[in-house]
């Protein structure tokens, strides 16, 4: 803690006497090591979490990381759920399942999403299957902004903030996406994933298929493009995704669409103006 003389006030010992006894105090987020058993536990919100072998050695820990107090003083600190460093991968040693640990929970990563990762053993940190079992089972892990696939239905989600953002097939074409860039989810796994709004790239031109109005999509919003500033953007045909009128009906209308200014530029070497 750094601790000094002149960071601390001396009182008579009749004074200190007055006091009332608590808990003894340790920095929050301390290492703790028991000098007995050589356990040590990491401090947080007045209680000791186990730091298993396998934890301690991934992060390091030594003589310079970590205090070391008497058994009596240790065995004092109310033991809560063992401790891991939020973003942990973990691995049970039987199973060999893959979680990643956040919020307290650990969360499943399928074969399909590790591969897309390109998670190596050198980035786990392989834990006992009871210690791995007695941790609460959170929601299935994916990376924000990965692309997932319904391998019942074939539906494309791009997952974002963890929810759900579809992909229709028109807007999967005009972006291009291809089968190494989706990954193939079950359906009870797609399913339990909460559905957001649709997904369109920022920047897309929409048209309704029924009406034939072209809109477009930015800031979650679509924007009505006016005959004339189709013309003064230089919209061709090819740059717009016809969609379904109920899902171009879902998208909030906001601004009307404005083309940016045309820029001119000099290819002379008379003066501009």
């Amino acid at each position: 803690m750094g601790l000094t003389a002149a960071k601390s006030t001396q009182v008579t010992n009749s004074v200190f006497s007055t006091i009332p006894q608590g808990k003894d105090f340790f920095p929050e987020g301390a290492f703790l090591r028991n000098d007995q058993t050589g356990q040590i536990e990491q401090y947080s919100g007045g209680q000791g979490h186990w730091v298993s072998i396998p934890v301690g050695t991934k992060l390091g820990l030594g003589a310079a990381q970590v205090i070391t107090i008497s058994a009596t003083q240790y065995s004092a600190i109310t033991l809560g759920n063992d401790y891991f460093p939020e973003g942990m991968l973990i691995q049970n040693v039987q199973t060999g399942e893959v979680d990643l640990y956040s919020g307290g929970q650990r969360h499943w990563i399928s074969v399909p999403v590790a591969t897309k990762m390109k998670l190596t053993a050198s980035q786990l940190t392989t834990i006992s299957a009871s210690q791995f079992n007695q941790i609460s089972q959170g929601k299935d892990y994916f990376p924000d902004g990965v692309y997932l696939q319904n391998q019942q239905s074939g539906e494309i989600s791009q997952y974002i903030g963890g929810m759900n953002h579809m992909v229709s097939a028109p807007v999967a074409s005009a972006m291009g996406l291809t089968a190494t860039q989706l990954i193939s989810v079950t359906p009870t796994q797609y399913s339990a994933i909460s559905k957001g709004n649709d997904y369109f790239p920022e920047g897309m031109f929409l048209q309704n298929n029924q009406s034939g109005e072209i809109d477009q999509y930015s800031g979650g919003q679509r924007h009505w493009v006016s005959s004339l500033e189709a013309l003064a953007a230089g919209l061709t045909p090819a740059q717009v995704v016809a969609i379904g009128a109920d899902q171009f009906n879902a998208i909030p209308h906001g601004s009307d669409f404005v083309a940016p200014p045309v820029t001119q530029t000099s290819t002379g070497g008379g003066s501009n103006r």
